[in-house]
C-alpha cells in the first residue's frame, strides 16, 4: 500500500517546481 506514499511523493515534486525557491534557491 504504497499509493499514499506515492501521492505524497508526487504532491512534494510538483510543489518543488511550483516553489522551486523554497528548495535552495535562496542568495
Amino acid at each position: 500500500m504504497s499509493s499514499q506514499a506515492d501521492s505524497l511523493i508526487k504532491i512534494s515534486r510538483s510543489w518543488a517546481d511550483f516553489f522551486p525557491a523554497n528548495t535552495s534557491n535562496q542568495p
